[in-house]
């Protein structure tokens, strides 16, 4: 859990996720559990924010990539709900003022990829921070 070391203008944030707190598009979850998920991912993506990343002025492309342990892999976009509750806690971190267009130019999602190292019951995003992306 941390980051690696990236050029001038990059920074990754790879933040793991038991799975009481992995959130995806196919969950059905009741209302208040989902919060409950949302807000202790939040919190645990701010905590890495502020130990690992330097504040950008943005707009940055932010590239998610989620990783998992056993199993089949997710849709590229499944893991939106968790990287959504990320990118919040990484504004919580005073990383960029808010996850508006502005500050976030957008997100981009790969494809899930399998991560043996990862505990049992573990899950993993990862993302690559560009700074100064420039949009079409």
């Amino acid at each position: 859990e941390g980051v690696a070391a990236m050029s001038a203008g990059t920074q990754e944030l790879v933040v793991e996720i038991p799975s009481s707190e992995w959130l995806t598009s196919n969950q059905r979850l009741h209302p208040m559990a989902k919060a409950a998920r949302t807000k202790a991912l939040r919190r645990r993506a701010w905590g890495l924010s502020r130990a690992h990343l330097h504040p950008i002025i943005g707009p940055a492309l932010v590239v998610a990539e989620s990783h998992y342990r056993t199993g089949r892999g997710l849709d590229a976009d499944a893991c939106a709900p968790s990287v959504k509750a990320c990118l919040d806690g990484m504004t919580d971190a005073g990383i960029w003022e808010d996850d508006s267009g502005k500050y976030v130019g957008g997100v981009l999602y790969q494809a899930s990829r399998r991560d043996n190292t990862l505990r049992t019951g573990w899950h993993a995003i990862r993302l690559l921070i560009i700074d100064q992306w420039v949009g079409f």
